[in-house]
């Protein structure tokens, strides 16, 4: 199947050392249906991260972004993964624990939910929530394209 055009809000929540931040961004992305679930595509409009993918399947996902902050993180609920995130001072290994991960997607769109936290070298950085409300954008006829 070829990727729909999709319109993405992307809602985050970080915890750490006793503080909570929020963010909220809407971007353009496509959807595609894979083998075995879905993927989205992505760049998001700070600049920071390059394209990122989110790959869903039976109970797991993996999240890939480029850029100067290049990412790989795998998430899946009851196990700890490691993962790798680049920062402008250097790579840092982290361990990724999935508390919850959840999609409901279709070719119209959906919700994707992930809450999970980030340790390092086993403390423990923080916990963080990632939604994402997906909506498919209709393309105008060929003929309105001019």
């Amino acid at each position: 199947m070829d990727a729909l055009s999709v319109s993405i809000t992307l809602r985050s929540r970080q915890s750490q050392d006793g503080e909570e931040t929020h963010l909220e961004q809407r971007m353009a992305g496509t959807l595609s249906a894979t083998r075995n679930g879905w993927q989205l595509q992505y760049r998001e409009p700070s600049g920071e991260g390059g394209e990122t993918c989110l790959t869903l399947e039976q109970g797991r996902a993996l999240l890939e972004r480029g850029g100067p902050l290049e990412t790989r993180m795998r998430f899946q609920p009851g196990a700890v993964h490691p993962a790798r995130y680049q920062t402008l001072y250097g790579a840092l290994e982290l361990s990724v624990e999935t508390d919850y991960l959840g999609w409901e997607l279709s070719h119209s769109g959906g919700r994707v939910m992930i809450r999970y936290r980030l340790s390092a070298q086993e403390q423990l950085l923080g916990a963080y929530t990632l939604q994402l409300r997906v909506r498919t954008v209709q393309e105008p006829p060929a003929d309105e394209q001019k």
